[in-house]
């Protein structure tokens, strides 16, 4: 029979693997990924800079299986609705080189919905920013063409 110490060893020795194998392997990627992409919206980063670019590598990091998969996959998709949004604006037609300042204004809006969208995780509250960014971004669209004839 072994000894008590023995057994306290053994126990703890398994304790210590157990939880090393059932502790979620997307957590230390998906706060890693969470933290670098806090530091670029923090930082006013344009969704193509290279802060966004380390954020989505470790995102993508983050296994399928794991308990942060949805939180990492709708961060990712945020990011790239953003980038979708940037260079939409970058098409976007000017009038003679210049906009005038009412459209200016309303994709400066439409850019700050895009960030909201991109802090948001919460399904029922993105749903709401999307539908708000889709309108800003007609009605930007509308006074674009108004202003360009």
């Amino acid at each position: 029979m072994a000894s008590a110490p023995l057994r306290l060893v053994a126990l703890s020795a398994g304790a210590l693997i157990c939880f090393a194998h059932c502790r979620d392997n997307g957590d230390a990627a998906f706060e890693k990924g969470k933290a670098a992409y806090q530091r670029a919206v923090n930082e006013h980063a344009a969704p193509g800079a290279q802060a966004f670019d380390t954020a989505l590598e470790l995102l993508e990091r983050v296994p399928p299986d794991s308990t942060h998969a949805a939180e990492a996959r709708s961060l990712k998709e945020a990011l790239q609705r953003s980038r979708r949004a940037q260079v939409l604006r970058a098409l976007a037609p000017a009038q003679r080189g210049q906009r005038e300042e009412a459209v200016e204004e309303q994709l400066r809006r439409c850019g700050e919905l895009a960030q909201r969208l991109g802090q948001t995780s919460v399904a029922a509250q993105r749903e709401e920013v999307q539908r708000a960014l889709e309108a800003c971004r007609r009605q930007a669209e509308a006074m674009d063409t108004l202003h360009a004839h």
